[in-house]
């Protein structure tokens, strides 16, 4: 199951990327969540930086919130050189939302629903869903069937 395109990634990253540099003047712990962007360009870019899923990685499990988002991406979505492991990208979305990253949920909402290398779970795919409509996430209500 593909939540998004490839075109809505790029929107949702531009988006997130003029946040950032706005949020840079107001915040220096931005700088870590800017170079997982910059990373996320590499990959998503074709133009993949040397050792960037190890980069990613160190963020990740720094706490950066958007580097684990990523790696639960790329781990459920590869597009550069990395094995699909859904129970990888379920360790970092789950990771992610923890931490108030609003499209995490859906992901897992998604993995949950479809029941990759997980057992069906419409119950917990449905709170995900709901957790993800709650913070604004316009597919997620889609997914509620509203």
């Amino acid at each position: 199951m593909e939540i998004y395109d490839s075109e809505d990634i790029k929107v949702y990253m531009l988006t997130k990327r003029i946040l950032f540099s706005v949020m840079l003047i107001v915040s220096p712990s931005v700088v870590a969540s800017e170079k997982a962007h910059e990373l996320y360009d590499s990959i998503y870019g074709g133009k993949p930086a040397p050792d960037v899923i190890n980069t990613l990685h160190k963020m990740a499990e720094s706490g950066d919130i958007d580097a684990q988002s990523l790696l639960g991406w790329e781990y459920y979505q590869p597009r550069y050189d990395t094995k699909p492991d859904v129970q990888e990208a379920i360790k970092w979305f789950e990771l992610a939302a923890k931490q108030g990253d609003r499209e995490a949920p859906l992901a897992l909402g998604g993995i949950y629903y479809d029941g990759e290398q997980v057992r069906v779970d419409y119950a917990k795919a449905y709170a995900l869903f709901n957790q993800a409509a709650q913070h604004g996430v316009n597919l997620a209500w889609s997914r509620l069937g509203r």
